[in-house]
């Protein structure tokens, strides 16, 4: 019995949905990226390819489908960057969003252990100048989100100067002040005046 080849313009492969595994993410790209989602690269091309693109040989074939099968599944963050640019996507891709996955995932790697998630988180975090835990805490990103509204505020200048000149006054000065922009902020039809 011969098989019968499936059609050229075959349906794109599903997208990996949450909780997805490393493994489905690299093999929805390989397919979706294909020109035939049917007839993907080969491993032994995928690594050809990025290897030629990061212009020295940073990855194998056998670990290019080692990742892909689920065979391996904490690549470095040099290989994982690699793959992200061979499929033209943000390195975060790969990385499970699920906050309680992240949380068990950070929570069960010991203070000095350095998997590609955590060196991930690390570097993102400081970039940004923010807590790790950002990325999977509800708790922490609310409060810096709340911190960075404040910082952007202030930085204005007008804002800036109003802080400056009300230092030394009276706690009934400082009252009444709240108390006109508050109103301006309803005139101006801003959150209630409530911040």
């Amino acid at each position: 019995m011969t098989e019968t080849p499936e059609p050229r313009d075959a349906a794109p492969p599903t997208p990996p949905g949450p909780g997805a595994t490393l493994a489905d993410k690299i093999e929805y790209l390989r397919r979706a990226t294909a020109e035939d989602p049917s007839k993907p690269p080969s491993y032994e091309q995928m690594a050809a390819e990025m290897n030629i693109q990061a212009g020295e040989r940073v990855i194998s074939t056998p670990y290019t489908w080692q990742l892909s099968t689920g065979k391996k599944d904490n690549p470095t963050l040099r290989h994982l960057s690699i793959i992200a640019s061979h499929f033209d996507v943000d390195p975060s891709y790969f990385v499970n969003r699920d906050p309680e996955a992240l949380r068990a995932a950070w929570g069960n790697v010991g203070g000095d252990d350095v998997t590609p998630l955590r060196q991930l988180l690390n570097l993102l975090a400081e970039y940004f100048g923010v807590d790790a835990a950002y990325f999977f805490d509800d708790e922490v990103a609310s409060r810096i989100d709340e911190e960075l509204k404040f910082l952007d505020a202030i930085s204005s200048g007008e804002i800036r100067t109003i802080a400056l000149r009300s230092a030394g006054l009276s706690s009934q000065a400082l009252a009444q002040i709240n108390a006109q922009i508050d109103a301006a902020r309803r005139r101006e039809g801003l959150d209630g005046g409530d911040t």
